[in-house]
Parts: structure tokens; sequence; C-alpha cells
């Protein structure tokens, strides 16, 4: 080899290692910062890991994920810990005090912002011990969950009940009403003292089929549509709502009306929450919107495996395994109604 054509071979040498180094530069992602978001330009809220479930109330926004139950102002602020239990799930909020399902064998309630009933914090309101509790929910008066396996059917306190007794006893020992036969059900909603569950019926080799249900106590349940496999229901309105498994859409009925296709082309839905006149969710890659009286699917954010939804007023609180997020509300459709 000539000493030239050494030096050519040199000289593409570093020509090509120069365009490597190039090349991996551009190519490099930053790490992202705390202000900037998996959801694609939304930003953060708090960091959060493995969010179960969203309450809103009036002031706060509360959660519970692996770092326990952590509230924070709506008008912003640093986050803080309400309890360390890794395990609490369901979180429903009602004029003031917050509700939880805990270590599948209690439910608990916390006057939080500032209302605090008989100087308590914290009540353990009784303790079962046996089946899995599935939904949580309540109203003025009554404070009702599913349970599955041993104890199964709807089953509800009397929140005036609750509440009675010594002001620095924690545990209150009231034992709760079961409102239907022993069945598998999850309770999504209680309405003026009607509460709103979903039962599975019967499992076959294709899914399973179950209904939608209501009952009032002292009464006998009222079936309001016949569903596949296990829905997620959402109460709005004078309507129900629900994800249909088997076909990928949205049904909506009227109690005692015909059943309505809402929204199609919608595998996997897995919340559903109603505000206004819009139906807001989730599937395992997307934050979604559509009107209550039907129409197209809008997607509101892309986002990786989203756990958690709430809305309000203030906006639309969703959380994936690692943040939550705040996603301002579109505006309203136009045939809506509230």
């Amino acid at each position: 080899m000539t000493r030239r054509s050494a030096a050519v071979v040199v000289a593409s040498v570093v020509l090509v290692s120069a365009a490597l180094l190039l090349s991996l530069r551009v190519t490099e992602t930053p790490a992202p910062s705390d202000s900037e978001s998996r959801a694609r330009g939304v930003p953060i809220l708090a960091r959060a890991s493995k969010v179960e479930s969203i309450a809103l109330g009036e002031e706060s926004i509360y959660w519970s994920g692996r770092e326990g139950i952590s509230s924070m102002p709506k008008s912003g602020g640093a986050p803080q810990q309400l309890g360390k239990s890794a395990v609490a799930y369901a979180l429903t909020f009602f004029r003031g005090s917050l509700y939880w399902l805990q270590d599948g064998a209690a439910v608990y309630a916390r006057d939080v912002e500032g209302r605090i009933r008989d100087g308590v914090a914290v009540r353990r309101v009784g303790s079962l011990k046996e089946g899995m509790f599935e939904g949580l929910a309540t109203d003025e008066t009554l404070l009702c969950w599913g349970q599955e396996e041993f104890r199964r059917g709807v089953w509800c306190h009397n929140k005036f009940s609750m509440y009675a007794g010594r002001p620095d006893t924690e545990v209150v020992t009231v034992s709760p009403s079961r409102l239907t036969e022993p069945e598998d059900a999850h309770v999504w909603a209680v309405v003026e003292g009607e509460v709103y569950y979903s039962v599975v019926l019967f499992r076959r080799h294709e899914g399973q089929r179950g209904a939608i249900r209501r009952v009032r106590e002292g009464h006998e349940p009222d079936t309001v549509a016949e569903v596949a496999g296990r829905p997620q229901v959402v109460v709005h309105g004078g309507r129900v709502f629900w994800s249909d498994e088997e076909n990928g859409r949205i049904l909506g009925t009227a109690v005692g009306g015909g059943v309505e296709t809402v929204a199609a082309e919608l595998p996997q839905v897995q919340r559903l929450a109603a505000w206004q006149g819009s139906l807001y969710g989730i599937t395992p890659s997307a934050v979604f919107r559509v009107s209550l009286a039907g129409g197209d699917v809008e997607t509101l954010a892309s986002l990786e495996n989203p756990r958690a939804l709430a809305v309000d007023g203030t906006g639309l609180y969703v959380a994936d395994d690692a943040a939550l997020y705040r996603l301002p509300l579109p505006a309203a459709p136009e045939a809506a109604g509230e």
C-alpha cells in the first residue's frame, strides 16, 4: 500500500467515526423533566406510582396508589400523604368526607377539607373479612359496596349510624345490611337511595353474561340492562351508560327505556366518567370523550397504560403508572345537556 492510499484509508476512517458520533448525538433523547409528560405534551400534575383510583373533592384532589392515599389542592401545591396503606382503593368523596376500601377487609371513612365529625379523623366502618370488595358508592344516607365469593351481594351502611357512638372510638360496630340475594356484585352508584350495580349471572367458554340492576332497600331489584362480561358503568342525568366488551361499544339507556349505541369501535374501555354533556373514558393507550347523545369519539391524549379517571368542572384527571395529569375540558357538545 502506498503512502497516499494509507492516507486515504485513515481519512475515511476518521470521517466515518465523526459521522457515527454525530448520529449518536442527533438521535439521543434527553430524559423527560418534571414539567414534561409521558402523555405527549400534557403537564404532569404530580408524581404518583400505580394509582388505583381518583376522587375529587370540593377543594382538593385525592388518589390512592403505591404510596398510600395522597391529596393536593386543586389550586396547586405540594402533594401530602393522608395514609400509608398500599392497598386502599375505590376512593369516593361526598360532602366533605372521603371513603375507601382497604385490605380487602374493611370500609374506611375520613372527614377532610376541614369537616371533622365528633373529633374523629379516620373511622373504620366495621370489618368484612370474607370475599372480595367490588366498587364503593355513597349518597346522603347510604354507603354501599359489592362483594364476591363468600359474602356475595350488595351491602350498605346507614351513614347516620356510622357516626353514632363515642367521639374517641375509631371502630364503628355497625352491621351492614345486604340489599340483594347472594350473587357476585359490583356497586357503581347510589342515587337518592337507589343502588346501581352489575352482577355476573353465569360464565361459559366464550365469556361471561351479566346484568346491570338497581335496588332500593326493602324492594326487589330491577334489571336495567343485560350485558356481556364485566362492564364499566356510570349513572348520570337519569341515564345509565356502560361498556360492551364483546362488541367494542358504549351503550346507554334511560331506566325503563330502550338501549342506544353512544359510541362504537372502542375496545377495552377500562374506566368511564360523565360530566355535563360528555362521557369520558380510558383505553389501554388513550383518553377519550364522546357526547352523551352519541357521535364521533374524540381522543384527548395518548397515554401508556392509564389506570384511573375522574372529572369535574376544574378538569379531567387521569393517572398512569408514574404520574397524575390534569387535562383541560374541551368545549361541551352543542346537543348535550346537563
